[in-house]
């Protein structure tokens, strides 16, 4: 027979239960390198209308238009929300190789089948997919605003991504950082635009 003591204990478990529900993002299977024990938090993000960014040739001239439709997954710290990593990429991609002044050539980003990636049936990814940004790619900066908007920041030896998003909403670019060989990617201000699953 259940004491009163028990029966309280059991609600309150339920209780916190259902908040940590109702609050948390969706919880899945861990990753490789996590602690046992610790759960990983994800958003999963998509763009229906083609974005593009742009492959440099050595002059450092736009020399491949890369379109696709854009999409990412989040990783949050489950306690602070912070974000800890992403994977950001392309899905249906064309590489439009683009008249340059210099006449040089820019090379095309490599591409996956979108079965490749785990969570392609989900974000109904279509191949070609170009990866962008990968989970061994580091968060560089984070910052939360009282607007309720969030901003952060992956480095790439060649590029640098910065993304600015909002409960249902994020947008974001990449800049080239390689000013020796340029053969990095950019795009126009704010190109990505995608909104939460």
């Amino acid at each position: 027979m259940m004491n009163r003591r028990s029966v309280s204990g059991i609600v309150l478990v339920i209780f916190i239960a259902l908040l940590a529900g109702c609050v948390a993002f969706p919880t899945l299977k861990p990753q490789e390198g996590v602690p046992a024990g610790q759960s990983i938090t994800y958003s999963f993000w998509k763009g229906d209308i083609p974005n593009s960014c742009y492959s440099l040739n050595m002059d450092g001239e736009r020399g491949i238009k890369i379109t696709g439709k854009p999409f990412m997954i989040l990783n949050y710290d489950p306690v602070s929300g912070v974000v800890k990593g992403c994977e950001f990429g392309l899905s249906e991609v064309t590489q439009e190789p683009l008249q340059t002044p210099s006449g040089d050539p820019a090379f095309p980003e490599p591409t996956l089948d979108a079965t490749a990636l785990d969570y392609s049936e989900k974000l109904n990814l279509k191949s070609p997919v170009v990866l962008l940004i990968g989970w061994e790619a580091p968060i560089t900066t984070y910052e939360e605003f009282s607007s309720g908007l969030w901003q952060f920041s992956v480095k790439k030896s060649r590029e640098e991504y910065r993304f600015n998003f909002n409960t249902g909403l994020m947008e974001g670019d990449v800049k080239n950082l390689d000013l020796n060989t340029y053969f990095g990617l950019e795009s126009d201000s704010k190109a990505f635009k995608l909104i939460k699953v």
